[in-house]
């Protein structure tokens, strides 16, 4: 890619795409996100990439979707035109991944032609998204260290979801200690408040719902309002269980918050 007043053969200046990509070997609940990508490269010479990710069906949320990715990268070279590779990464075990319904447009004008080059030949636009995705259905999954060696020096943008829906709840535990969770996407923000009636010892004082648990166990710092701002440390388990790591006087008041990713389905979402 490159500005066309540069006149380097074969070089476009902007491309936008978009395609819906599938999870054709999940049985019951797949992934299907639709990806675009808009690449231009600015009249100062800079390289702009936008995208954005977005998962549809909604009752098909599944545990694998925040492993379902799009990545832009990128090098100048130098003539100052840019190198662009992209990648569909999809981190899990047993995947079959189809693209449906692509396509691919390159501004008229906006090229340097080379009738050598499908992208800088005078031909439909349908001729130009053919020529790049005709190979994705041959094409094998790679290890991180192959693509890790073919984009070494290029720098990484990872294309963001579109507008993840928010979730939230509230969770009574014990005593009147409660923990509010929210989440956007698959990060959730935790804020634990409230004070003991009686005095708590420690120990396992509630549990978390499905759509909220954490990845892994994750600890997070809270802290005890008398005046010295003890901390009282309380970890949330992988299954959900909230566990009080130290004792919490009767009358003391508890507060704090953190935030950790979750691969849990979807609050609410069909099974």
């Amino acid at each position: 890619m490159a500005d066309p007043s540069n006149g380097i053969d074969g070089t476009i200046q902007r491309i936008k795409m978009k395609f819906i990509a599938i999870d054709d070997a999940s049985d019951s609940m797949p992934s299907i996100a639709r990806f675009s990508v808009s690449l231009a490269v600015n009249y100062q010479g800079n390289l702009i990439k936008e995208g954005t990710k977005s998962f549809l069906h909604r009752s098909f949320g599944n545990k694998n979707n925040y492993k379902f990715n799009l990545h832009i990268f990128s090098k100048k070279n130098a003539n100052s035109s840019y190198t662009v590779k992209i990648y569909i990464a999809a981190r899990w075990a047993f995947k079959r991944i189809v693209i449906i319904n692509p396509w691919v447009n390159v501004p008229i004008g906006r090229y340097v032609t080379t009738p050598a080059n499908p992208l800088t030949a005078k031909i439909p636009q349908w001729q130009k998204t053919d020529f790049l995705f005709k190979n994705v259905k041959d094409a094998s999954f790679i290890s991180d260290g192959d693509i890790a060696s073919d984009v070494d020096g290029y720098d990484d943008y990872s294309v963001p979801e579109s507008q993840p829906s928010t979730y939230s709840t509230v969770v009574n535990l014990q005593s009147s200690l409660q923990i509010i969770l929210t989440r956007v996407g698959n990060n959730v923000t935790a804020n634990i408040h409230g004070g003991a009636t009686s005095d708590m010892t420690g120990g396992v004082i509630g549990t978390i719902p499905p759509g909220y648990r954490p990845t892994t166990s994750i600890g997070i710092s809270t802290f005890q309002y008398d005046g010295a701002g003890t901390v009282n440390p309380i970890l949330i388990a992988n299954n959900g269980t909230v566990t009080l790591l130290n004792k919490l006087v009767s009358g003391k008041l508890l507060y704090g918050s953190g935030s950790y990713n979750t691969i849990d389905d979807i609050p609410g979402g069909d099974e």
